[in-house]
């Protein structure tokens, strides 16, 4: 772990060096932990300079050489959801380098999607996937109740528990933090993030600049973890919803629904692919493509869940 007079780095001058010191923050893992409007704040240094700081860390002291055949190959291989209704609306799965969201209202099913994902990456293979909880939401025992349904032995049952990493979070610098440890960490097994849920953690409005500057710093770490570790980035999204036209229906005619995701305009174009989850009663839901780059815009499927997960 490196401290910060040592890194050779042209913005780290011994003033800014000193300033961090007295804020406790003395090595590079200090640094990285912090958010990017914090140090902003502590050292008076522009934005774009906290940033340009913080890639040539991870530059220098997170870097891994890694043999060109073995990446290209982590590249090709998708991972499987385990659900293959969804498998089929994704072209194959969970693609590495890709950004994954699951919107919809609340209780239409999108943590319990995330479990299952979880779940079958962990028991089918010997993946890692490392669940971030913002809302309490992540629930132990409906995983053990998926693999008890399924018949899965004790010692399976502890290993895909083992394979699942869990970080509870309450706060947007806890929620850098944590990406930012899984730069460092750099785990070949890891291969699905999940982030559950960022609607709770952030208050975006048109003049909250901080909350802007603060998805855009998300997304960048996202963004890199997906490229640089080939692996896929899940996140859960809320949405809003709202009749296109308040009068009464004419003539018997609905007014059509507008349904947007939360955390405004620029997230709405973050992830390569966004899913909307629909509740259509007695445990079914639709799942509908609303955003990609590369699949079908509103292409859907239904899905069911079950005590044994999701069909």
């Amino acid at each position: 772990m490196a401290r910060l007079g040592t890194v050779s780095i042209p913005q780290l001058n011994a003033t800014i060096v000193k300033q961090l010191s007295s804020r406790k923050i003395f090595t590079v893992d200090d640094f990285i932990a912090e958010t990017t409007e914090s140090m902003t704040k502590i050292t008076g240094l522009a934005y774009k300079d906290i940033l340009a700081i913080r890639k040539e860390i991870v530059y220098k002291h997170g870097g891994k050489v890694k043999n060109t055949l073995q990446s290209l190959d982590e590249e090709r291989e998708s991972v499987s959801t385990g659900i293959p209704s969804l498998d089929i609306l994704l072209n194959g799965g969970l693609h590495p380098g890709q950004m994954y969201e699951f919107c919809g209202t609340s209780s239409s099913g999108k943590t319990s999607i995330c479990l299952a994902i979880s779940t079958n990456v962990a028991l089918n293979s010997d993946f890692v996937v490392h669940y971030i909880d913002s809302k309490r939401d992540f629930s132990s025992s409906r995983i053990q109740m998926i693999l008890e349904e399924r018949k899965v032995s004790n010692e399976e049952v502890a290993r895909v528990m083992g394979q699942i990493k869990l970080t509870q979070i309450q706060s947007l610098p806890e929620l850098f933090s944590t990406l930012y440890s899984l730069v460092s960490a750099k785990d070949d097994k890891l291969r699905v993030i999940i982030i559950d849920s960022l609607h709770s953690l952030f208050h975006v409005t048109t003049d909250n600049y901080e909350s802007l500057y603060s998805l855009n710093h998300l997304w960048n770490i996202c963004k890199y973890l997906a490229d640089e570790c080939c692996l896929s980035v899940i996140t859960v999204n809320a949405v809003t919803q709202w009749r296109e036209n308040e009068s009464l229906p004419v003539n018997g005619a609905e007014t059509s629904t507008i349904i947007k995701p939360m955390l405004g305009r620029f997230w709405r174009g973050v992830p390569n692919t966004r899913i909307y989850v629909e509740e259509m009663g007695n445990d079914k839901r639709k799942l509908t493509i609303c955003k990609s780059h590369e699949l079908s815009i509103g292409k859907n499927v239904e899905i069911k869940i079950v005590n044994s997960g999701i069909i």
